[in-house]
C-alpha cells in the first residue's frame, strides 16, 4: 500500500514543525533559565534586594505573557502568522541582547516584562500556523496509515507522473465538451430550463472548445493512463484523503484527489476515516485506488480498515 505524494503544502506541514520547534525549546528555557540563575543575579545586580522583588521579575514575565497571549492570539488571525511570529522572534532576540545589559532591577523588570510580550505573540501564532498546516483531512489520512501499518501493511510515497499537473485542465476540456455535445439539442430547444446552472455555464464554454483543443486533451489524458498504470503495477492499492477539506466545506487544492480517477478511469472507493475539529462534526474520508480490474483489492483493504475502525458505525452530533 502506497502513501501518495500529496501537494506541497500537505508536506510542509512537516518542514514547519522542524522550524518551529527549536524556537519553542529556546523560548521554554528562557523561561526557566532565569529562575536557576537566582543567586548570580542577585549577586551581579545587588539591588534586586529581597526575595520579594525576585519574585516580583518572576511574575511580571508570566502576568504579561498570560495577559497579551489571547492579543498574539488575535493578532496573528488579524495579520497572519508568519508576520507576527517573525515580528515576535525580531523582538524576542532585540530582549534577549538589551537583558544582557541590564544594570539594576529597574531594568530587568523592563526586559522581562517586554520578553513576556515578545513570548506571548510567539506561541499562539505558532501553534494557529501548525494547525493551518495540519487540517483535518491531513490528520486524518495519517492516522488512517497509522491503521494500514499496524494490519501489516506497507507505506510508501510514490512521485506521481508529470502530466498530473495538466489532468485538471484536461478533465475539464474533456468533460464540457462532451456535456456541450450531448446537451446541444436540449439546449437549443429548452434553453430556459436550464436557468442560469453551472451546468448551462459547462454547457456554453463547452460549445466553444475546438476540436484541437479536444484532441490535445485526449492526447495528454492517453498518456496519463499509460503512466498511471505503469505506476500502479507497482503496489497494491493506492491511498489518499477522499477530499482535501471536511463533507461540505470549499477547498482551494487544484488538485482534490478524486479528479485523477475519474480522468483515468480506474477504480476507486471513498469510505469513512473520521470527523472534523474545524468545523466540529463534519465527515471525513479516505480514498482507496487500485489499478483497472482490482476492485477485489480495494474490497479488501476497505474491509480491513473498517475492521480496525468503527467510523463507519459512528454518526456526528447534528444540532
Amino acid at each position: 500500500m502506497n502513501k501518495p505524494v500529496m501537494d506541497k503544502p500537505a508536506r510542509y506541514a512537516y518542514v514547519v514543525v522542524a522550524l518551529l520547534m527549536p524556537v519553542a525549546l529556546l523560548n521554554y528555557l528562557d523561561r526557566q533559565m532565569l529562575a536557576a540563575m537566582k543567586f548570580s543575579l542577585m549577586t551581579d545586580i545587588p539591588d534586586i534586594g529581597s526575595d520579594a522583588n525576585w519574585g516580583k521579575i518572576l511574575a511580571l514575565f508570566k502576568w504579561t505573557y498570560a495577559l497579551l497571549s489571547p492579543v498574539g492570539g488575535y493578532l496573528a488571525d488579524r495579520f497572519g502568522r508568519r508576520h507576527v511570529i517573525v515580528g515576535s522572534l525580531l523582538v524576542w532576540s532585540a530582549i534577549t541582547w538589551a537583558t544582557g545589559h541590564v544594570s539594576n532591577y529597574e531594568q530587568l523588570l523592563i526586559t522581562r516584562a517586554a520578553m513576556g510580550i515578545s513570548e506571548a505573540f510567539y506561541i499562539p501564532a505558532a501553534l494557529a500556523l501548525i494547525a493551518d498546516y495540519h487540517r483535518d483531512c491531513l490528520r486524518a489520512f495519517d492516522e488512517a496509515l497509522a491503521v494500514f501499518r499496524k494490519l501489516g501493511a506497507t507505506i510508501v510515497e510514490v512521485d506521481m507522473p508529470a502530466t498530473l499537473a495538466a489532468i485538471d485542465d484536461v478533465q475539464t476540456i474533456v468533460r464540457i465538451a462532451e456535456a456541450a455535445s450531448y446537451h446541444e439539442p436540449f439546449l437549443a430547444a429548452k434553453a430556459e430550463r436550464y436557468g442560469k446552472t453551472n451546468v448551462r455555464r459547462d454547457v456554453e464554454a463547452g460549445s466553444l472548445i475546438t476540436a484541437v483543443q479536444y484532441l490535445r486533451a485526449q492526447k495528454v489524458r492517453a498518456k496519463f493512463v499509460r503512466e498511471f498504470t505503469a505506476l500502479f503495477s507497482t503496489f497494491d492499492v493506492f491511498l489518499t484523503p477522499g477530499f482535501p477539506a471536511p463533507a461540505g466545506e470549499p477547498s482551494d487544492a487544484r488538485q482534490p484527489f478524486r479528479r485523477v480517477f475519474n480522468v483515468c478511469g480506474f477504480p476507486a472507493l471513498s469510505q469513512p476515516a473520521g470527523f472534523s475539529t474545524t468545523p466540529a462534526g463534519l465527515p471525513l474520508a479516505l480514498q482507496i485506488a487500485a489499478k483497472p480490474w482490482a476492485e477485489e483489492t480495494i474490497y479488501a483493504a476497505a474491509a480491513a480498515f473498517e475492521s480496525a475502525t468503527s467510523w463507519h458505525r459512528k454518526r456526528p452530533a447534528l444540532t
